[in-house]
Formats: structure tokens, sequence, C-alpha cells
């Protein structure tokens, strides 16, 4: 039997909880029209997400009470940003709907009138 309060740092987490808790953060960004402050923020602390999820391990008994699935889900998210790919697909997530991604402009298009 498993303690339903201990958490597994081992344990990898799947691909599709993975997915849907990077798209939840996402959407969540989305909504609330923070997407370009989210991916600077996001670009800008890229080197610091090892050290920043070391220390949401160390506090996550008491950070967990500021997010609404609790300790676990802080805890998964924590797990999440240790890997740069999942920061990378994070930034992906947040800027595919933004009205403010654009396909970059050719050379030739921005010097004709």
């Amino acid at each position: 039997m498993t303690n339903p309060f201990v958490f597994d740092w081992d344990a990898p987490v799947d691909d599709t909880e993975r997915d849907a808790l990077l798209a939840k953060i996402a959407s969540a960004v989305r909504s609330r029209g923070l997407q370009t402050p989210a991916i600077w923020f996001l670009e800008i602390h890229r080197p610091l997400f090892p050290l920043g999820s070391q220390l949401g391990i160390a506090f996550s008994p008491f950070l967990g009470v500021f997010f609404g699935g609790g300790a676990f889900d802080l805890q998964k998210y924590t797990k999440l940003m240790q890997r740069p790919e999942n920061v990378e697909k994070l930034i992906r997530l947040i800027d595919c709907d933004s009205p403010t991604s654009h396909a970059p402009v050719s050379a030739e298009a921005a010097t004709t009138p």
C-alpha cells in the first residue's frame, strides 16, 4: 500500500500528464492575456530553472497552499520544469495562439511599401 501523502520524486511524469499540465499552464496564461510577459519570464529565467525546481522541491510543503491542486500539483510542475525541453514546449504552447505571434516578415516584404 502506498502512502497518499508521499510524492515519489523518482517516478517519471508520463507524456500525457505532462502535456495536460503544460496545456493547463498555457491556457491560464492565455486567458489572462499574459503571453508576452510569460514568454519573456521563461526565456530570461531559462538558465535558473534547474535551481528553481530544486527550491520548489524544498519549499513544496509550504508553497502547496497557494496552488489549487495542493502540494502534489506543485511537485508535478516542479518536476516538469527540471527538464529544458518542457520549458521550451511550454513557451511554444503559450505562443501558439498568441495574437502577436506571426510568421517572420521577409526582407522583401519589409521593404515593399
